[in-house]
């Protein structure tokens, strides 16, 4: 017999709602166009706002994958009925759990690899492959399906890789094969010759950091068992952009980047939605219904692209800090810094390299005020600890240590104090240099696990306290 069509409404970024009849279920619900957990300017959704119906605004029931301000946004579930059901995964942040419940909605917790339904739409979550990045590790990966046995269901990698428990599951044919897997584009990525969060300030004329056909190309190598059969990938996510950032908008458009996908991997079949569109799965076969206003989008030149403007997220007078409270944070703070970063990849590099710089990591933290000269801090790599350093030519510094980060020191402050996340400063006030090779573990990455959610929720938990000041 025929199982009911499971359909999938695009709503923007990583938002879905799915419904396999009458009512209907939101994943990572961006109902509004500006999303954030703090008081800056709040981020864009990119390069269209969600395509929201008074339906998704009458739903009762929320899948929450994991904690990031562009999957759990509280002024979108606020705009949800009152005792709304929030479904979360196993590891799911307490304090995010308690600012849900403070809005009036209901918490639930499902384990991995239990199969629960909501309204007719059957569910199995699974935790991520650990070789993702650290900060996305709480990511749970979800497989949706209309039949009760999970067949022709959507498999959805979220922003992780995809999960080993699923994959085993699928060699020992435990669940059956997706009709599809869906795939987030949520990255930051600059055309060439331009700098991204990760990328490396070492060479101006060639950034040693990510391209974005390589991000998609990782994305498109389906892990075995997955790769025997040939499931559309669904390209999901999108951009974000604060203030006037363009330069990353030319791979928010799914559109090229599906296209670009065809080249990289013509065996798969790509369908690429804009907000508004609908797909719907049945018996193994996916229906697109191109429903959205975006039907043609727009392509940004880059030759008239704008690179983001360096500066600091914080000032003093938006925090309230003068330089010297916020020296004073920063000089608590790396004692603890330095006994992580003792422990992190960043030092077994510095070991391995024989001592070659006289610095592990350097920090660079600018001022706004009358002084000038930067707040330079090192971390000696035979003691282990931070010490001052006079330096006026910050161009000198990248042949001390093979690892460094140039910042600003109010957000540095906001990000310690609890009045901004790493986020919130990671793609505007952020230069790092690093070694080739080392995009994704560096000094910028290491501080978005640092100060990111997992490590220190009791920091988030103070951005969301403020907001609501």
């Amino acid at each position: 017999m025929s199982q009911p069509p499971l359909c999938f409404d695009y709503l923007g970024h990583n938002a879905w709602y799915v419904t396999a009849g009458a009512r209907g279920l939101l994943i990572d619900p961006l109902l509004l166009p500006t999303f954030g957990n703090s008081r800056v300017e709040p981020f864009q959704v990119h390069p269209h706002a969600p395509a929201v119906t008074s339906e998704h605004l009458r739903c009762t029931d929320v899948l929450l994958t994991h904690e990031h301000s562009d999957h759990v946004h509280l002024g979108s579930l606020k705009l949800l009925p009152q005792s709304s059901n929030i479904y979360v995964g196993p590891v799911f942040p307490t304090y995010l759990e308690e600012a849900i419940k403070e809005l009036g909605h209901l918490v639930h917790r499902r384990n991995y690899r239990t199969r629960f339904e909501i309204n007719g739409i059957s569910i199995c979550l699974y935790p991520c492959d650990p070789a993702t990045a650290f900060w996305e590790q709480r990511v749970s990966q979800p497989l949706l399906s209309a039949s009760s046995c999970l067949s022709g269901g959507v498999f959805m990698a979220v922003d992780a890789l995809v999960s080993i428990e699923y994959l085993a599951e699928l060699e020992h044919n435990l669940v059956p094969y997706p009709a599809a897997v869906a795939i987030s584009n949520n990255s930051y990525i600059m055309p060439p010759g331009h700098f991204g969060p990760l990328d490396s300030i070492g060479s101006a004329s060639k950034p040693n950091g990510i391209a974005g056909l390589d991000l998609l190309f990782e994305l498109t190598m389906l892990p075995s068992p997955l790769d025997r059969i040939d499931p559309r990938i669904v390209v999901g996510g999108g951009g974000i952009r604060r203030f006037d950032e363009t330069l990353h908008w030319p791979f928010c458009d799914q559109q090229a980047l599906s296209r670009i996908g065809h080249v990289l991997a013509p065996e798969l079949l790509y369908e690429a939605p804009n907000p508004g569109d609908s797909l719907c799965v049945q018996d193994g076969s996916i229906d697109v219904l191109f429903k959205s206003i975006h039907k043609n989008s727009s392509h940004l030149d880059i030759e008239k692209a704008r690179p983001p403007v360096f500066e600091s997220v914080v000032t003093i007078q938006n925090s309230g800090r003068s330089d010297h409270e916020c020296e004073s944070l920063v000089l608590n703070e790396l004692p603890g810094m330095a006994i992580s970063l003792g422990m992190s990849l960043l030092a077994e590099y510095w070991w391995k390299s024989k001592h070659e710089a006289k610095f592990i990591v350097i920090l660079v933290m600018l001022k706004k005020s009358n002084d000038p000269s930067p707040l330079v801090y090192g971390l000696k790599g035979l003691d282990g600890n931070f010490s001052r350093i006079e330096m006026d030519d910050i161009a000198k510094l990248a042949i001390e240590a093979p690892f460094g980060l140039i910042g600003y020191l109010q957000d540095f402050g906001a990000v310690i104090a609890g009045d901004v996340e790493i986020w919130d400063i990671a793609g505007k006030s952020i230069k790092c240099w690093h070694p080739i090779g080392h995009t994704l573990n560096n000094l910028a990455s290491f501080l978005y696990a640092y100060f990111g959610e997992q490590v220190r929720p009791e920091l988030a938990s103070s951005c969301l306290a403020k907001m609501k000041k």
